[in-house]
């Protein structure tokens, strides 16, 4: 598998957010699912790089948030490929 980190992913990952290179090495294993990606909880640290390695590659995605006053920053994301 080739890591492509087109989206910056990888670039400047602080501690709290080590989970980004497991993140983009899931992402490429499932790049050629016809299944939207989801986010379970939405943060800084993952919303931004998700809708736009989404976009960029054409892929659906789903941010599930139940705090609503978290989401509403977040709702600048939403687009025809973002819910």
């Amino acid at each position: 598998m080739n890591l492509d980190d087109k989206y910056g992913f990888l670039a400047d990952v602080p501690n709290v957010h080590n989970y980004r290179y497991l993140l983009l090495l899931a992402l490429e294993a499932t790049c050629d699912s016809a299944h939207p990606v989801i986010e379970f909880g939405v943060d800084d640290g993952s919303t931004p790089f998700l809708h736009a390695y989404c976009e960029g590659e054409g892929r659906g995605l789903v941010s599930v948030e139940e705090d609503f006053g978290k989401l509403l920053p977040f709702r600048r994301f939403q687009s025809d490929r973002h819910d």
